[in-house]
């Protein structure tokens, strides 16, 4: 599954996004249990764990561990700093998650420091939305 979740861990929009997600990943479940969401969680690790990400989303298997993926470098879609581990793998299944690291992209990216130029999005610098 993937998802970009919205702004604001604490949020009832947040829990409302949660649910919602949570509702469509339960109508997975007459194919497979297994699941793997990739997604911009928009919550740091200390507002959000993968577990409790998990938990909510109503995917966490009865007595399965969860595999726990560390996380190395800090990740966004919009660099602002990079305050946050915000982008996630995460799976219901396995034993270990392991990053497999993009030579080419972190090159791009200066080290995973910055949005490489064919993600970068270039907005108006006026306020001209849609002219």
């Amino acid at each position: 599954a993937g998802a970009h979740f919205p702004h604001g861990a604490g949020t009832s929009w947040y829990s409302e996004f949660l649910g919602i997600l949570n509702m469509n990943l339960h109508k997975s479940k007459n194919v497979t249990e297994k699941v793997i969401i990739l997604a911009d969680s928009n919550a740091g690790l200390h507002q959000k764990s993968d577990f409790s990400i998990l938990t909510e989303t109503g995917v966490l298997l009865p007595h399965v561990k969860a595999p726990q993926m560390w996380y190395s470098y800090r990740t966004c879609c919009n660099n602002i700093g990079y305050h946050g581990f915000f982008d996630r793998i995460i799976a219901n299944f396995g034993s270990k998650l392991e990053l497999v690291k993009d030579e080419a992209y972190e090159k791009q990216s200066n080290g995973y420091k910055s949005t490489p130029a064919f993600a970068r999005v270039n907005l108006p610098k006026s306020g001209t939305w849609g002219e």
